[in-house]
């Protein structure tokens, strides 16, 4: 069994922990290959982030609002009061079944809680003014929570010796790193592909199927696209990306419509076989997306007419910019995961086809997404 701590930066990326390495990860705490270990601080800074999710509907509700005040009709402002009772209604639930489900998901896993200690709390405050790791700087508040984490990794690496904790906050990285008995591991895929776990991950099913299943989708690979191209909007549809070509003042923008897939490209020769009848694939596509931004009105004229063509331009509250819109070829990077089910009894080596039938192909993580092409510069 090796003992594994996860920081509060890795629950956010996957925040319903749907995703191919949380679901092996969990696996592999209910066989008990891995044991969690949970700092109350990490929980409690998960669950108290859980609104972050739902900003979108606070916006909402805060536009709604602002809208409304400015109608005298009774009738509308009625109605719009009826809206934004149930935008909030969604939004409390919604909060409550996220922090339902990671309460759940804790007992599931057999995760062991740490509360904070007395003996923590001379510890942290030492190195709060001294300057010591984890705090960036001497008296640094931000950084108390990462340091209440610290002294629960000192705890059990006294307990336990060897533990593995996946961390994506640089700075927490940083101060595990000076310390050989503690693992580090930027992404939890990190983890799930390590030594450690090897030989816990392969089962029956890599043995007996692995590299027939690869072969065989190498030579159809329109069995993934045409599962893909299922979901593909509803995984980019309100992503904000980063480019420089985005005339934006930070190069950045809000993917608001999506086109079909296309040049579907898949390094099977790459993929990682993460247990359970799981199987990551790194992949990339293209498709042509609207893009939204907000453009400075005297760069908007400075750019060349034959790029005017493809923005529409509209006015909003800031007087000095324009809202934009504008259709962009984007290459998306990343993985895709094929998860079989959970019965391979009675398939014969000629019969691997059988096993996709059935299999779920989604998109696991969106690593990239970049316009692919080159724009008609100003």
């Amino acid at each position: 069994m090796i003992h594994v701590v996860i920081d509060t930066s890795i629950y956010r990326q996957d925040a319903s922990r749907e995703k191919a390495s949380f679901i092996t990860f969990s696996n592999l705490c209910k066989s008990d290959v891995i044991k969690l270990h949970l700092p109350a601080v990490v929980k409690d800074e998960f669950i108290t982030q859980i609104p972050e999710f739902t900003e979108p509907l606070s916006e909402a509700i805060s536009k709604i609002r602002s809208f409304s005040s400015k109608k005298s009709e009774d009738e509308t402002k009625h109605k719009l009061k009826g809206v934004e009772k149930d935008i909030n209604e969604i939004k409390t639930n919604y909060e409550k079944t996220m922090e339902a489900k990671f309460n759940n998901w804790i007992l599931e896993n057999k995760a062991e809680l740490h509360s904070i200690k007395p003996h923590h709390g001379e510890s942290v405050l030492k190195s709060y003014f001294m300057g010591h790791p984890p705090f960036k700087k001497v008296k640094n508040r931000d950084d108390f929570p990462d340091a209440f984490i610290w002294q629960n990794l000192l705890d059990l690496v006294q307990k336990y010796g060897q533990i593995h904790f996946v961390v994506a906050d640089n700075r927490l990285c940083d101060a595990c790193n000076n310390n050989s008995k503690i693992k580090v591991y930027k992404l939890l895929d990190q983890l799930i592909e390590s030594e450690q776990l090897k030989d816990a991950i392969i089962d029956t099913f890599a043995e007996k199927y692995f590299i027939d299943i690869i072969a065989f989708l190498s030579a159809n690979p329109n069995l993934i696209t045409d599962s893909l191209q299922k979901n593909i909007a509803e995984e980019l549809a309100y992503k904000e990306i980063h480019d420089e070509r985005i005339p934006d003042d930070n190069n950045e923008g809000i993917i608001t419509m999506v086109d079909e897939g296309e040049d579907f490209e898949y390094r099977f020769d790459q993929t990682t076989y993460y247990g359970s009848g799981i199987l990551v694939i790194p992949f990339s596509f293209t498709t042509e997306c609207l893009v939204e931004y907000h453009i400075f009105k005297a760069d908007y004229y400075s750019i060349s007419e034959k790029r005017l063509e493809s923005i529409s331009v509209s006015e909003y509250d800031n007087k000095h910019y324009f809202e934009a819109e504008e259709y962009m070829p984007l290459l998306v990077i990343g993985t895709i995961s094929v998860k079989f089910p959970s019965v391979y009894g009675g398939i014969e080596k000629e019969d691997v086809s059988q096993l996709l039938k059935n299999a779920e192909i989604r998109i696991d993580k969106i690593d990239n997404i970049v316009v692919a092409e080159q724009l008609d510069h100003p």
